[in-house]
This record gives C-alpha cells, structure tokens and sequence, in this order.
C-alpha cells in the first residue's frame, strides 16, 4: 500500500508526507492530496473489513463519503476567505494612497493658515493703530458732536412745526375755497346771475360722474386681469405637475443606469485584478472567475434595467404624457391670445404707449414657455437620443445574455470570450455616461424661472394701471377747481364794476373747455371695457350728463 502511495507521489520513499511551502495555491494542493491519500486509504480498508464484516464495511464507506464531502467544501470556504481578504488588501492599499495624499492636504492647510495667523496678526496690529488714531480724533471731536446733536434736535424740531404748519395751511386752503365758492354763488344770485347756480351744480355732476366713469374702467381692467391671472394660474399648476412627474420619472432612470454602471465596473474591475499578470498566482490561475451562471445572472438583472428605462419610450404611457403636453401647450396659447387682445385695449387708453413694453415682456415670456415645452417633450420622446441609446444598449446585453446562454455545459469563460466581453462592457459605459448626461439636462430651473416671469409681468400690469388711474383721479379734482375757481373770478370781478370787459376771462373759458374736451376723449377709453346692457346704459347716460 505504502509502494502504491510513493508511486503516486504521495509520500516520500521513506514513508513521510511530502512538505510544501506554505503560499495558498500551495497549502490547497495539500489539502487536495491528502484528501486523495485518505480517499485511497479508506477504500482499501473498506474493502479489506467488507470481506470480514458487510456491516462495517458499509459504515466505514458512509464515514469516507462524509469526510470527502467535507474535504470538498473546505477549499471553496478558502477560496472565499482568500477572495475577500485580496479585496480587502486593495481597499486598504487604496486608503493608504488616500490618507498619504489627505496627510499632504493637511500639511498644506496647516502651512496656509499660519501664513493667514501671520497676515491677521499684521492686520490686528494696523487696526489697532487705526483704532488708536480714531480714539484720539473723537475724543477732540467729543464738542463737535455735541453741537451736531443739538442742531439734529432743532432740525427735527423745526420740521415737525413745518409738517403741522402745512396741514393747518392745506385745511385753510379748502375752508377758504369753499367760503370763496358759497360767496361767489351769493354774488352772482344778487347780481341775476342765476345761471351760475346751476352751472355749479353741472361741474359738481361733472366731477363725481367723471368719478364713476374713472372707477368703472379701472375695474373693468383690472376684472380682466384677475381672470387672466386665474387662466395662468390653472395652466401654471398642472403644467408644473406635469414636468414634476416627468423629472421624477428622469431621477428614477438616472438612478437605475448609475446603479447599472456601477455594476459594470465592478465586472471590469475583475478583468483588472486577472490581467494583472505580475501579481498572478497559481491560485488565480485555478479559481475560476467568470463563472458563466453568474455572468447570466448578471446580464439578466442588467436587460431587466434597462427595460426599466427603454419602457418609457415603448409604452403607451409616453404617448399619455405626449397628449398632456399638447393639451397644455393648448392652453397655454388660449391664455397668450386673451392676454393679447387685452393689451390691445390697453393700447387704445390714453396712455397706451406705456403697454409697449408690456407686450415685449410677453413675447419673452412666450419664448421661455416654448423652450419649456421643447424640453419635456424632447425628455418624454428621447429624440436627443436617449430613446435610440437606451434601446440600443438593451438590444446588446440580451445578445450577449442569449451568447453566454448558448455555450451550455461550459461553466468557465476562455480568454478570447473575456476580451470580448470587456470591450463590450467598456463601450456599454461609455453609452449609459451619454445618456445620463442627457437625462441630467432637465426642465426644474424653467419651474421657477416660467412662474417667476409671469408673475412679474402681471405685477407691471397691476402697477401701471394703478398709475393710471391714480393719474386720471388728480386731473379730474385739478380740472374742477380750475372751474371753481373760474367761476369764482367772474363773479368776483362783477361785484366790483359790472360794466368792465371779460375779456381775459373769456380767454381762461376757452382755455378750460378746450381741458375739459380733451378729458372727456380719455373718459371716451370706458367704451372698450363694455360688455353689459346695463353698464352700456349706465356709462351712456354718464357721458350725456358731462356732454
């Protein structure tokens, strides 16, 4: 038996085990001999104590069958052990390479603070000189500054007085106007001037119907500009909502083709630790890899991936979100054509020009929705060539899944067929690298900059209208007392010598009426704004009352 192990080279010719070095690759060939030597043994005893005994035998041969078992499965554990313990080396060597280079960081950090200590200590000291000087001026200074604040205190004093003093002069002023207008009244009742009464009466009707006339078309526009607003606002929301779903839908996608890349290398960084020929060992030369099983696998978890993402360019959901889109864009142009025609009738108020700039921003604002839109569809139909990419690279790994599925019963990659699939794992990296930073081009900046824009815009609107109408309300008082105080004049100049010409005042006359005409043209804006029998009727019969 001995002569049949040495033949063998199992044993040495003097009986012994043959001694190895103590390398992996070395220690798992003895693991896998003696396992050969103990096989061999316990057969021949098996067969020796079967002739004695049946029953020995068979339990003799059930204990080799679970020693084999077990001397099977220990250099798998091994190999594992051994597997991680290489990658756990190279993390290691790669923390030791990031702390030299972090140490070299902080080295350099230090020697640049001390030189900021250095700086900062030189500023501290010329600041302290400054503050030394500045001390030295304020105290000589300390008389002047009491004197400024006592002509502070006089100053505020004296405007105070001023302010009230303009109040009281203002509430004088309409006392006396109103005294002044009640007298000429009287005068003119005394003279037979009896016409002055209700001409008086006409500029009070004039006044507050001009009043009304100013209100209504202020309101009038700004009704249509909150139900402009309202129109932006609903078409503002669900837009919004629309490109949230679609962004999201891009994240999602972002985060499964970065997982999928993050897979590949890991694959590729295998094909590096195998080509490294310098490092090879005879365990490496052994340990089969690129099992092709779990290549399979992979490939299949890799095709289901990506027709997670190629869904979206198949499905009918794209052409779902396609009809949103347009129903949006539909939208969107209703409420450019009605803010339109709006700032048409703007345009026809007396101040019209004003509204110029207001349809320039508008035009903008249509550019930046149109670019909008421009990017989610692009995004939903991947025409910037993430649709043809993305089916493109799922085409390729199930041809490579259907190539590794087609070899059978062979378990190992041979080197031809590792090459192959390394190039193509190097340019499916380079395919999903494009389409991620395809995705990452999104529409989130046009989902505030849009709203912001048009929120503006509208504000200008409100803003100008506001001006508008503010405007219209100080001409029409200043025009009424300019009346008065025609009226006022005339009777004024009657009570002192009815026989003396008025000429200049015939002249002031028409002066006022060729204002009050050209007022009344303004108040003529009301008309575009009128939409309603009743208010047609009403505005009519206020027009009549100023004519």
């Amino acid at each position: 038996m001995i002569k049949s192990l040495e033949k063998k080279g199992l044993i040495d010719s003097k009986g012994n085990d043959i001694n190895y070095p103590t390398d992996m690759h070395s220690f798992l060939k003895i693991i896998k001999e003696e396992q050969q030597l103990y096989d061999i043994v316990f057969k021949e005893l098996i067969r020796q104590v079967t002739i004695q005994m049946n029953e020995r035998g068979e339990l003799l041969s059930y204990l080799r069958k679970r020693y084999s078992n077990m001397f099977s499965k220990i250099p798998e554990h091994i190999l594992n052990i051994h597997t991680e313990l290489i990658a756990q080396r190279k993390i290691s060597e790669r923390l030791a390479t990031e702390l030299v280079r972090s140490k070299k960081v902080i080295l350099k950090l230090i020697k640049e603070i001390d030189e900021i200590k250095i700086h900062d200590q030189e500023i501290s000291k010329q600041a302290e000189k400054a503050q030394n000087k500045l001390l030295n001026i304020l105290t000589e200074s300390d008389g002047n500054d009491l004197v400024l604040e006592e002509y502070q205190k006089l100053y505020r004093m004296q405007r105070n007085r001023l302010e009230e003093n303009n109040k009281l002069t203002e509430n004088e002023k309409r006392t006396w106007t109103n005294l002044a207008i009640t007298l000429a009244l009287r005068i003119g009742k005394e003279h037979g001037f009896t016409e002055i009464i209700q001409l008086q009466s006409y500029c009070n009707t004039r006044l507050f119907s001009s009043i009304q006339i100013i209100s209504f078309t202020n309101e009038e526009k700004v009704k249509f500009l909150n139900e402009l607003d309202k129109k932006i606002d609903v078409w503002t929301h669900e837009l919004i909502d629309l490109s949230h779903s679609i962004i999201e839908e891009d994240e999602n996608n972002i985060e499964v083709l970065t997982k999928l890349a993050h897979e590949i290398t890991l694959v590729q960084n295998n094909f590096e630790f195998i080509n490294d020929t310098d490092n090879e060992t005879e365990f490496s030369k052994n340990v089969n890899m690129f099992d092709i099983s779990v290549l399979i696998k992979s490939l299949n978890d890799w095709i289901n991936m990506t027709t997670q993402v190629s869904t979206r360019f198949t499905s009918e959901k794209d052409t779902i979100v396609i009809e949103k889109i347009k129903l949006s864009k539909t939208n969107s142009q209703e409420w450019c054509e009605y803010a339109y025609n709006y700032l048409k009738i703007l345009k026809k108020s007396p101040n019209g020009k004003r509204f110029d700039i207001i349809t320039d921003k508008l035009n903008i604002i249509i550019k930046l929705i149109e670019e909008w839109y421009l990017k989610l569809e692009i995004r939903v139909t991947g025409e910037d060539g993430v649709a043809s990419q993305v089916i493109s690279l799922q085409n390729q790994v199930e041809d490579r899944y259907n190539i590794m599925k087609s070899k059978g019963s062979i378990s190992k990659l041979s080197n031809q067929d590792k090459n192959v699939l390394n190039g193509y794992l190097n340019q499916w990296q380079t395919e999903i690298n494009s389409i991620l930073s395809n995705l990452r081009v999104s529409s989130k900046s046009d989902m505030t900059k849009v709203p912001k824009n048009i929120t503006t815009w509208i504000s200008n609107i409100r803003e100008l209208l506001n001006s508008d109408y503010e405007f219209q309300k100080e001409e029409n008082e200043k025009l009424n007392q300019k009346m008065l105080s025609w009226m006022a004049n005339v009777l004024a100049q009657i009570s002192v010598d009815t026989s003396s010409p008025l000429d200049n005042n015939e002249k002031e006359l028409v002066q006022l009426l060729q204002e009050i005409n050209h007022f009344n043209t303004t108040l003529k804006d009301c008309e575009n704004y009128i939409d309603k029998k009743e208010n047609n009727e009403k505005i009519k019969k206020l027009t009549d009352i100023i004519k």
